[in-house]
């Protein structure tokens, strides 16, 4: 029965070739490339999960550790860290911590905010040795909230100025977000960039575009 409708259908695609040849070429070609697709799609999905695999290995997760190091170096426009993938690898396995946050992480069915990381001690310098130190992901991203708080790291904050409509000096903030929570004007950011004239009755300017007075 199967073999009597496959012949069927080749027979149909062939008529269909006589008389209509784009369209028996579409249904003749559909199923080869549904088979392609669907070929691609299980290599994406092999690649995915052993990419995975390879992640949640002390080896993968640092050399991911590093190429992320490199990547927001690069993006930054900072010094590159001054050590090669194999030297922080050999790095991070001498500490203990390190072996001890992995553990509490594969132990907790890899939780993200407990993924071992490697932060730098002080933002202001480049990834060296005397200047890393092994926390989780979580400890990283709240000690990093932490100093943009407190002032302490205002790398990717950019300061604005407050001037009144007669152009007089009022205050600097430190950024777009500090000038809205203290003084509630909502179109900061957008008097900056030049699409509106002012905000709040205010003028507001970025402070590298313009010298304090």
């Amino acid at each position: 029965m199967f073999n009597y409708i496959k012949i069927l259908c080749i027979f149909v695609v062939g008529l269909m070739w006589i008389y209509n040849p784009q369209t028996a070429e579409a249904i003749a070609v559909a199923p080869l490339l549904s088979f392609q697709s669907h070929n691609l799609n299980t290599i994406a999905m092999a690649k995915k999960e052993n990419y995975q695999k390879y992640y949640r290995t002390k080896k993968g997760l640092i050399a991911n550790i590093y190429s992320t190091q490199r990547f927001k170096s690069k993006k930054r426009n900072y010094p590159l860290p001054v050590y090669t993938l194999e030297e922080l690898r050999k790095w991070a396995l001498s500490q203990s911590i390190f072996h001890k946050l992995f553990n509490e992480w594969v132990n907790s069915g890899y939780k993200h905010e407990l993924v071992p990381s490697i932060d730098r001690l002080d933002d202001y310098k480049s990834y060296t040795f005397d200047n890393l130190q092994v926390v989780t992901w979580g400890e990283n991203n709240n000690n990093y909230l932490y100093n943009v708080r407190n002032g302490i790291n205002n790398k990717n904050r950019r300061a604005v100025l407050q001037y009144s409509l007669d152009g007089e000096f009022l205050n600097e903030y430190p950024s777009i977000k500090d000038a809205m929570r203290k003084t509630g004007v909502n179109h900061v950011s957008a008097v900056c960039r030049g699409v509106l004239n002012k905000s709040g009755e205010c003028i507001w300017k970025y402070k590298n575009k313009t010298l304090r007075p």
